[in-house]
């Protein structure tokens, strides 16, 4: 019977190393993120909209969360290109 406290107790050790690593994994303050976020006004309180714009291509997203759903697609102009945001580089000032 204590080789079975042993073993149980093991693998809730190693069950909450795991959920500790996947909960950092999931973490969104980078700081060198190459995605900028913007959050965008709601009429409806379940829903969350975001902006993302991604600092290398300049592409525009839009985000749109409700509850655990979620949806991502690219904006586009009304000629049916990709919208896009002028690319800063930090090399300029």
């Amino acid at each position: 019977m204590n080789t079975w406290k042993v073993i149980a107790t093991a693998l809730c050790i190693l069950i909450l190393i795991l959920v500790a690593g996947y909960m950092q994994g999931c973490s969104t303050d980078n700081p060198s993120s190459s995605i900028s976020i913007e959050q965008q006004t709601s009429d409806f309180d379940f829903l969350e909209i975001y902006k993302l714009v991604d600092k290398e291509t300049g592409v525009e997203y839009l985000l749109v969360k409700k509850g655990v759903h979620q949806s991502l697609t690219p904006m586009y102009n009304a000629d049916g290109t990709l919208k896009t945001e002028e690319v800063k580089n930090e090399n300029d000032s």
